[in-house]
This record gives C-alpha cells, structure tokens and sequence, in this order.
C-alpha cells in the first residue's frame, strides 16, 4: 500500500519557508526511523539496493512550491525519491546506527549564485561530513552508499 502526503507550505518569504521545511524534515526523519525499526528486515537495507532512482520534485498545480513527500515505504514501494524524501531516509538509517545525523535543507542557487525563491535541496550532515543520497544515486544508480551489500535485497 503506498502512501504518501503532499505538502503545500505557504508563507510570506523564504527564510520561513526554509525554516518549514527543516522541521518537516525532521518529523519525516522520525517517521522513517520508526518504519525501519517496524519493518527493517522487509526493506532493503539501502536506497541502491532498493533501485531507488532519485527523481526532482514534480510540479502540483499550486502557486505555492509544493511536492508529495514519500516516507520509506513509499519510496521503496515507487522506488523513487526527491532529494527530500532520500535525505530524510539516509538520516533515520544512520540514527538507527547510532551516528548523529540531521537533514539540511538550503536554497538551490541560480546561475547568478541567487537563492531561487522556493526551490531547495537537501542533504545530510553527520559528524564526519556530508551524505548527499540524492547525487550518490544520480552518479551511482543501484550502487549501495553504505556497507551493508545487496545480496539478498532485490538486487
């Protein structure tokens, strides 16, 4: 059964916007977290070896940046992802392993080195750097960025 929710955030400028998308961020880190622990061992153990394909955010119709955002069954089950979407996965894993890990979410710049209002990328930090899921699977489809191996998940 997939599942998923969109999210029209509206708000006067950026700053706000950028803020609403961080705390999202991380509610949908806690989600994530709770459906790995639940369900775990009927997932694949990464996002290369689900053949998770990251996908950029899909216009809905709205005035407003909006997107349907996929928790982890939902992107293993359409086997797609935003930027958002994988970032907030990776961050729940890593918790899972211990390792601090926290979305950041930051403004997409234009040619000009100018935030472009309403579009964002996310990411995760950890103590010992950056995890961007969204590039690894854009430079390295079905590859797993971590140790855990694909055979046995789909792969």
């Amino acid at each position: 059964m997939q599942r998923s929710i969109e999210i029209q955030l509206q708000c006067g400028d950026d700053a706000q916007f950028g803020q609403q998308c961080a705390e999202l961020a991380e509610a949908l880190t806690l989600v994530n977290l709770w459906e790995l622990r639940a369900d775990g061992d009927a997932l694949p153990c990464c996002l290369g070896c689900g053949g998770v394909r990251y996908q950029p955010p899909q216009p809905c119709g709205s005035p407003y940046p909006c997107q349907t955002i996929l928790d982890a069954r939902g992107i293993y089950a359409t086997q797609r992802g935003t930027c958002f979407d994988l970032a907030c996965e990776r961050a729940a894993r890593l918790r899972l392993r211990g390792v601090g890990a926290t979305v950041v979410v930051i403004p997409r710049l234009g040619d000009d080195g100018r935030p472009l209002s309403g579009q964002y990328h996310a990411y995760v930090e950890t103590p010992d750097g950056v995890q961007d899921p969204a590039r690894e699977l854009q430079d390295r489809p079905g590859r797993c960025a971590g140790s855990c191996g694909c055979e046995g998940h789909g792969r």
